[in-house]
């Protein structure tokens, strides 16, 4: 994995020692991950705040479950601010950090899916 790995599957290899589940995880993140991109694209350019907080509030528990602590604190930030319509200007920063984030995750999945294979 990468020198900076951003997962922790400690969460994930304790709830089940099965390869097969934690590929399943990693897929459904993989595909979930772009989704919600793009969702929270359109919230964000269409001031639909209300739903760019819920779309966070989504992203939240597949972030948590990889272990990925650092952007669970930023997705709960922006979920909290986009609920408040708070720091809105901060907003598509916010957004793309994450979502840098997410992209790093996915190095690091390829990379653990390449090891246990």
């Amino acid at each position: 994995m990468n020198e900076n790995k951003i997962i922790d599957l400690t969460y994930l290899l304790n709830a089940s020692s099965d390869k097969e589940f934690l590929f399943k995880m990693f897929s459904m993140f993989k595909t979930l991950v772009p989704e919600i991109r793009l969702l929270m694209t359109f919230a964000l350019a269409h001031e639909e705040y209300k739903n760019l907080s819920e779309l966070a509030h989504k992203l939240k528990s597949p972030i948590s479950i990889l272990g990925m602590a650092k952007t669970r604190k930023k997705i709960e930030s922006l979920e909290r601010d986009s609920k408040d319509i708070i720091n809105v200007e901060t907003y598509y920063n916010r957004i793309e950090d994450i979502f840098e984030d997410c992209s790093l995750a996915i190095d690091d999945m390829i990379e653990c899916e390449r090891k246990f294979k």
